[in-house]
């Protein structure tokens, strides 16, 4: 009963690895390139910045906890507004589209004031 009972779980084991899902191939906005972030601004338009500010926000918000644990001090992540962090993404994106936007958003923590 114990064999039978193991080669049906390993049976499925086995069998439902071939209908999941693919995993992503990077971890999201941090490994985009530039040249990905304009393609999709042209083709989806006033929602994918929501999208870029959200996922801008998510990173910035880790970033800042690494900081803060490796330097003992947070950084102001709501200095500036929505409106300026897509703008500068998109700027600097503009100005060299191999770049990578997990970068620009690394820069940009770095030159935030420290949140006391």
């Amino acid at each position: 009963m114990k064999k039978l009972l193991a080669i049906l779980v390993l049976g499925l084991l086995v069998c439902s690895n071939a209908f999941a899902a693919k995993l992503p191939s990077s971890w999201g906005i941090s490994t985009m390139q530039c040249s990905q972030i304009l393609k999709m601004k042209n083709e989806q338009g006033e929602s994918f910045d929501r999208w870029l500010f959200m996922s801008a926000q998510g990173l910035l918000s880790g970033l800042n906890f690494w900081h803060y644990e490796k330097y003992k001090v947070s950084k102001k992540i709501a200095y500036n507004d929505r409106d300026y962090v897509i703008a500068l993404v998109y700027n600097e994106c503009k100005r060299d589209k191999n770049n990578i936007v997990g970068w620009i958003l690394m820069e940009y923590l770095i030159s935030l004031p420290d949140d006391n």
